[in-house]
Parts: structure tokens; sequence; C-alpha cells
């Protein structure tokens, strides 16, 4: 009777066969037999049989346990969804030498949770919700295993460059006409590396997030599909790059109407070509709407990140108009409440915290800086706030950073206005900012934050400088 292997030591890589199936000694799969299993596999004969439990043996209950655990693990690792895949061929393989009929449907439910869905709890023991009658697939089963190809088949994989004939003719894996339109053609070209697929995997992704990754997903096929129409009306794959360049935006506009009207009919179960599509495209659209996610949302958000960033520029204005006349902070606290409610209200509808106006704008972040408010600036921390990427806005607002820590507060009625837990959060931000750097701008910079610290000014919180020693241990080493 063949055993449950170590499941959860899996590895990808490893064999994942029985004790029946090798008879050697150094391979993977017996890499953590206990002697007395490998004493009997080799002479069971003269070895005692060991008293082990077979899969067959296991309640259903442990089972959904060890795979719902193993799925949850597997966000940690570097390919989350190889990972569960290869894991739960495993089991199944396991599971059929153990007499067992092989996984269950609602195994494989539980096993999504690994890309990023969270399953929900079973109403009925052993049973896994129906799929929603939307969707083309016939079962968990067949929903996992599209899942497995989107994230880890042989068409992820290869790479040919965007103008390969596959390419031309729409033939293509899907992720690369979505990688294609969201990094366009600079950079990593549209090669689908796991840094890319990541971020579609993300367990603790915002709503707005979410919205966002769909609508790239429909995107992406609406550019697979000017594609392949484009090969077919020129007649010709090699001649489909110059026609369709020539006809680019019709063909962009008329599919992306098909798409939206096919997914508004799909998602309302009416007659749709999504309703029986089950492509590894079609089932990563249907994770993200499993997930809550909605199309088209782009609009509102736009205008949630305009509202913010208005409100949050005004604020910043209204503290330096206060500190230019009169050298002191001179708050209105109706205007301050009323401000940080809006604020509130538009972050939780998803509003950027890094928004920028205009390219030649403050980002939001930088404007709350200097807004001088701590529940201002730790709500925006709270909502995913970070160092501009933009190198430009980046050293801007470091360098701002450093003067209202440091060389502002040497001047009267200008002191430090955050609190602790908020000071801390932003200096550690700082800290991976100052690490990222090349090191001549590291060691010029250490130089000047070290003095900083070492030489602290009578207004500058000596706190503030104690918090820059622990998240910098640097400036102690004077190291880079």
């Amino acid at each position: 009777m063949a055993h449950l292997p170590p499941l959860a030591r899996l590895r990808l890589g490893a064999s994942t066969g029985s004790d029946a199936d090798s008879d050697s000694d150094d391979d993977g799969e017996h890499a953590h037999e206990p002697l007395d299993r490998r004493a009997y596999r080799k002479f069971p004969r003269l070895a005692p049989a060991p008293d082990v439990t077979t899969l067959a043996m296991m309640p259903l209950e442990v089972i959904e346990i060890l795979v719902e655990k193993t799925a949850m693990a597997a966000r940690a690792e570097a390919e989350p969804a190889r990972f569960m895949c290869e894991w739960m061929k495993a089991l199944c393989r396991t599971a059929k030498l153990a007499g067992v009929t092989g996984c269950a449907d609602h195994w494989y439910y539980l096993a999504l949770a690994a890309f990023g869905f969270t399953p929900a709890p079973a109403e009925v023991a052993g049973e896994a919700p129906t799929l929603p009658a939307y969707s083309g697939f016939a079962s968990w089963r067949a929903f996992f295993g599209a899942l497995c190809e989107a994230f880890y088949g042989t068409g992820v994989k290869r790479f040919d460059g965007h103008q390969s004939r596959e390419w031309r003719q729409g033939e293509d894996a899907f992720f690369r006409y979505v990688r294609f339109g969201v990094h366009g053609h600079s950079g990593e070209g549209n090669d689908v590396s796991p840094t890319f697929l990541e971020r579609f995997l993300d367990p603790n992704a915002s709503g707005r997030a979410l919205d966002t990754r769909l609508d790239e997903l429909l995107d992406g096929e609406v550019e697979r599909r000017a594609w392949a129409r484009a090969a077919r009306e020129a007649g010709n794959p090699y001649q489909s790059w110059i026609w369709r360049e020539s006809r680019d935006s019709n063909l962009r506009n008329q599919e992306r109407t098909r798409m939206s009207l096919s997914f508004a009919h799909w998602i309302s179960e009416l007659d749709s070509d999504l309703s029986t599509d089950t492509s590894p495209w079609a089932a990563v659209v249907t994770l993200f709407v499993l997930r809550g996610a909605k199309p088209g949302q782009a609009f509102r958000y736009r205008l949630v990140d305009q509202n913010l960033y208005k409100a949050v520029r005004e604020w910043a204005a209204y503290e330096e108009h206060n500190l230019v006349q009169s050298g002191a902070l001179v708050s209105d606290p109706e205007y301050a409440t009323r401000t940080l409610a809006n604020a509130r209200k538009w972050l939780e509808e998803g509003a950027d915290p890094n928004y920028q106006h205009a390219w030649n704008r403050d980002e939001t972040i930088h404007e709350a800086l200097k807004a001088r408010n701590d529940a201002l600036l730790a709500m925006m921390l709270a909502h995913g706030a970070h160092v501009p990427n933009d190198a430009g806005l980046a050293y801007k607002f470091f360098e701002h950073a450093l003067d209202m820590m440091f060389r502002t507060p040497t001047l009267p009625g200008k002191p430090w206005p955050y609190n602790e837990d908020t000071t801390a959060t932003l200096i550690t931000m700082l800290v991976e900012y100052w690490k990222a750097r090349y090191f001549d701008i590291r060691r010029v910079t250490l130089t000047r934050i070290r003095g900083y610290v070492l030489r602290r000014h009578r207004r500058t919180p000596a706190w503030l400088c104690d918090l820059w020693k622990r998240r910098m241990p640097n400036i102690e080493t004077n190291t880079v």
C-alpha cells in the first residue's frame, strides 16, 4: 500500500512517486524517509512492517486542512503558482496510488489560496461552493488547472519578442499582451518574469489594485484580438504589423467595445463568448472577479485622486502661508477636522497617496508632509504612501524631510510636528530610499545625516535622533 510522502517538505524538482516506484537509496523521494520504512522497503522479508498512516486512512478534514495550510504557505514562495501546482500534482498522484479515487474537487478550491484568493468557510463539510453560473469551467479542478497553465505554463516561460510570428498572429501567451500594455516597448519589453506575475497573485492587493489588474487583463486581450484580426484581414501575418499600424485606433476601439459588451453580458449571465471560454486568460479573469474586482473604474479613481490632492495641497499652502506670515503654526481646528474627514473618505475609496497631479507638481504624500499634521500624514502612510518612484521627486521628498527634521527646527516657531510612531515609519521609508542609491551618494548622505544626529540642535527632539540611530545603524558605525 502506498504511503503519504512528506508533503510539507515537498519542493519543486523532487520526485513525487511512492515507495513502490523506486529502489534507489539516494533519490529525492526518499531523502526524508524514516529508517524503519527504509529498512522495510529494502528488506521486506526481514524487517517488520512500520506503523504508518496511509493517505487512505487519514480523515478528509485533516487532508483539507493540509491543503489549505500549504496553499497559504505557498504565498511566501518565490513562485507561488508553480509551487502549489506541483504540490497538488504530487498529492493527487499519491492519493491514486494509495487507493483513493484522487483529489476531491473541493481540495482544488482550497488550493486557490495560493493565487491570492481567500476560500470561504464550507457551509457543508467536504463541499466547496459551486462555481458562478457565468463561469465556463465545469469544476474547480478544471479552473485550478487553467490557472496553473496561465501562471506556470510553457507559453509564459517562452519569450520570442513582441515581433514574433506568434505575436503578430495573436497566438502568443496572453500575459505577453498584458505585459505589452502595462509597460510598453521599453525596459523588460514583454518578457513575463515572476516579478511581473506577482502583481496578479498579491493576496493583500487593495480593491483599486484588483480593479486595475482586471483592466490590464481585459486590455491585454483586446491587444491580442487586434493583432489576430490584423493578421486575418491582412492575409499575411508578416504584413500585419504595417497593416495594423495604419488602422491601430480603429482596431483597438472596435475590439475594446466588443470586449466591454462581452464582459457585461458574461457577468450578467447572458449569452457571451466568455461564457464558454476556458482558456488560461479566462481563468485569471474569473479569479479576479471572484476576488471582487470590477472593470472600468479608472475614471472614478482618477476623480478621488484629484480630490485628495487638491485638499491636501490647499492645506499645505495654508500652513506654509501661516508660517511665512507669523513664523508660527496657526491652524484652524474646523478646517483641519473637515479636511481630515474628507481625506479619510477618499483614501477609503481608493485614492492614491502618491498621485501626481501634473508632471512638475509634488506628489500628494509630499504635500501631506508640508501640511505638518500628524493625523493626516499617518493616514497617508497607513494607506500605502511611499517615497516617490520618480528619481527627481524622490530626491526632493527626501531632502524636504531632512530639512524639516534637522534644519527647520533651528528657527523659532517651527518644531518637528509628528509623533514618534509616524516619525518612525517615515524614517524607515527614508532609510530604504537611501539604501537603494549609488555608493558615492550614500556615503555623502550618510556623512550629512550623521552630522545632524551627532550634533543635534537643541530644538530637534532627542528621540528623533535616537530613532535615526536605531533605523540606520550606519550612523554609529560610520560605514556605508
